[in-house]
């Protein structure tokens, strides 16, 4: 599929609101992206383990700040907090809460 650059033709007037449309569309470009793994996940079987949700957390943050540099957000994770569960499907759960 193509993808056309209508950026130069955009008034400079509007440049916040193309951020905010772009940056709505990679959003739910990876909500999307998370419902079709999520589907993909629910269709086969449920691996339960013991899942240490606070080092996903971080992993999550992490990819987070580096996403969006300009943005100053502090986290606070409790450290050691696990969990049952299936590790891949509570990475999805937690990346689109």
């Amino acid at each position: 599929m193509a993808v056309i650059d209508f950026s130069p033709f955009i008034p400079s007037r509007y440049a916040k609101a193309k951020t905010r449309v772009r940056i709505s569309v990679e959003r739910m470009n990876a909500l999307i992206d998370a419902l079709l793994e999520m589907a993909r996940i629910v269709h086969g079987e449920l691996d339960r383990k013991p899942v240490a949700q606070s080092a996903i957390v971080h992993l999550i943050t992490a990819e987070l700040q580096q996403s969006n540099l300009t943005r100053q957000v502090e986290f606070v994770i409790s450290e050691g907090i696990t969990t049952n569960g299936d590790d891949p499907m509570l990475r999805i759960v937690l990346e689109t809460c």
